[in-house]
């Protein structure tokens, strides 16, 4: 069964890679003092230091916490595996306040993230107390009590906190696409930047197409979306191609692979679409090989073109 994704990170990833550039010029100039869109700037990319923080989100914090934590509570073992986001959370909280206190204004991420710094300000020393106890083994010597006692208050900040979290990057998002659909509408056409953007802008229109896979027709109706999409990437990414000064740099190899590889996992998808293949694999009683674990694999493909996108020096 194919499930709808969450392409935050690429999204986000995206999001820095039309003001990175622009970054890197500024904070290396001698001017004393940021002007305003500098300002703008750095504020926006550490609320994106945030997003793209690399843990696993909260909703599956919890899941892991109710599934593999909870039930050794009743009848401790030996067995409990620390996997605490405590230092995670003290990081995330830091970048939120930091953000929060530079100028801009920015109230459309301000306020989210205010409410995120809170949940997180909640949590912590109910995480920090679980997280001694597990570390210590502290439910071997008093049989899981406190475990029990406790377990469902941090249940209970961990679903505020998961929701502070989803509320957060809803706003990100949000400003994200804005962006980047004016990037590419304002820049010039026919220059790198120009060519850049637009792949971004419709690698996102394509993810977008492809975000509810489904598991007896594929793509079904978005098909033809994610197909233009697709194309229009293709075009944008061999202009971008075409622009390249030093294509022997590694970047540009590692950025090279990356677009291949979406393009192809893309196409491979399409195919299966129309050859009928996710409902042939689904009601084959001998089975067919691959396609399940198709959009993961587009995700991630997006996500790495997206990183080299914002890394590469092209």
């Amino acid at each position: 069964m194919f499930v709808k994704k969450n392409i935050y990170l690429g999204l986000l990833l995206a999001s820095v890679m039309g003001l990175s550039a622009c970054d890197n010029a500024q904070t290396s100039s001698e001017t004393p003092q940021l002007t305003a869109q500098q300002a703008e700037i750095q504020k926006y990319n550490t609320y994106i230091k945030v997003a793209n923080f690399n843990h696993d989100s909260f909703e599956e914090y919890i899941n892991y916490f109710q599934h593999d934590i909870k039930p050794e509570f009743v009848k401790p073992t030996n067995n409990i595996i620390i996997n605490s986001n405590v230092d995670d959370m003290r990081k995330i909280k830091k970048y939120l306040d930091d953000a929060r206190s530079m100028k801009p204004a920015m109230p459309d991420l301000d306020g989210p993230a205010q409410e995120y710094s809170n949940a997180l300000a909640k949590s912590l020393p109910i995480g920090m107390d679980m997280h001694n106890y597990i570390a210590a083994k502290t439910y071997l010597s008093d049989n899981g009590a406190h475990g029990r006692e406790v377990q469902d208050a941090v249940i209970a900040s961990l679903q505020q906190l998961a929701h502070a979290e989803q509320v957060f990057l809803k706003s990100i998002d949000v400003r994200d696409r804005a962006q980047t659909k004016a990037a590419f509408e304002n820049s010039e056409k026919g220059t790198q930047a120009y060519y850049k953007a637009g792949m971004v802008y419709y690698m996102k229109q394509g993810m977008d197409a492809a975000s509810d896979l489904q598991p007896e027709q594929g793509l079904g109706k978005d098909r033809d979306a994610f197909n233009d999409a697709l194309n229009q990437f293709a075009s944008m990414a061999k202009g971008y191609e075409s622009k390249i000064k030093n294509p022997d740099n590694s970047d540009c190899s590692i950025l090279r692979d990356n677009i291949n590889s979406y393009l192809s996992i893309g196409r491979t998808i399409i195919s299966r679409t129309d050859s009928n293949y996710y409902y042939k694999k689904k009601h084959s009683f001998l089975g067919f090989a691959g396609g399940d674990g198709d959009p993961g694999d587009l995700e991630h493909n997006f996500n790495g073109l997206i990183s080299s996108l914002n890394a590469s020096a092209c």
